[in-house]
């Protein structure tokens, strides 16, 4: 897994809602009372483009048509705005996407979640282990068979799961807890890691065409489960390469960013390695793995 070294840590991306732009599009043309021909018309494009793109707004995909710069300047002027005031409805960005750390096994995840994310509407767990201590919804991703680790599975998944729970999520900030058992951490970890670079994307875009807001995504790992990786180190960075944020718990005490990611590294220290020089280690890694 030491090629992970070189792959560059993910922000949270904007994305563009096609239902937000049909949205504002249509609100705005009905405001000027102009039917879509008109306005077509005036932008230079066909109208049935013009019905496309108001479309998306009533639609559960959010693959519907993105209108190149030039043909959202033209919407823009037949509409009298500027072209950020019709465009800013249609962007979205994920909430943080956090790597928690847990140290024990403690406190239920969720109640120490709720002592630190406040903005949250409704909860939702993911993976093949819940939290029996607090009633939300969960969506499983694949079977018990740790080799079904399967990207386009666990995106699927995540799709249904939250199309299933529209009426409950609509309109509301929604918390995602990920785990999974440790028999699916140790036996399809490539897999596992690799999902999680795309993970905030996948489960934003589930979580818009849903009608809901993802306003956390928490992905919990246990400590011990992450020292029995085949390499640990290497594990840890790629895991803090593709999170916004860092945290660790041990019972309510929470550490987060660099010092978290400290304290999570010192503790892969080899057998037989000095803890002055593993120090060293950890900080030139984590000098190489920016934000934290």
């Amino acid at each position: 897994m030491s090629s992970r070294h070189t792959i560059s840590r993910q922000r949270a991306i904007w994305s563009f809602d096609a239902r937000g732009f049909g949205r504002e599009l249509r609100q705005r043309r009905e405001a000027l009372g102009c039917s879509t021909r008109e306005v077509a018309d005036r932008a230079g494009v066909s109208q049935s483009y013009v019905v496309a793109l108001e479309g998306s707004r009533s639609s559960r995909d959010a693959s519907g048509p993105c209108p190149t710069v030039d043909v959202l300047t033209r919407l823009a002027s037949a509409l009298g705005v500027e072209p950020w005031v019709l465009l800013r409805p249609s962007l979205r960005r994920p909430g943080p996407h956090v790597l928690w750390v847990v140290e024990d096994d403690g406190a239920s995840m969720f109640d120490v979640a709720k002592s630190f994310v406040k903005d949250v509407d409704v909860w939702v767990s993911a993976g093949s282990r819940g939290d029996t201590a607090e009633p939300v919804n969960h969506i499983r991703l694949h079977s018990d068979d740790a080799t079904s680790y399967d990207r386009d599975q666990v995106a699927a998944a995540i799709d249904g799961g939250l199309a299933a729970m529209a009426p409950q999520i609509d309109g509301q900030r929604l918390g995602l807890v990920f785990s999974e058992h440790d028999s699916v951490l140790l036996g399809a970890t490539d897999a596992v890691l690799d999902v999680e670079h795309e993970w905030s994307a996948l489960v934003g875009q589930a979580a818009w065409s849903a009608g809901a807001q993802p306003a956390w995504t928490l992905c919990v790992y246990e400590l011990e489960v992450l020292r029995q990786m085949t390499d640990p180190l290497d594990a840890c960075l790629d895991l803090m390469r593709s999170h916004d944020t860092i945290w660790t718990s041990k019972g309510r005490t929470l550490h987060r960013n660099r010092a978290a990611s400290m304290r999570v590294l010192q503790r892969m220290r080899p057998p037989r390695t000095r803890a002055d020089d593993w120090r060293r280690v950890c900080t030139r890694q984590l000098d190489r793995v920016s934000g934290h």
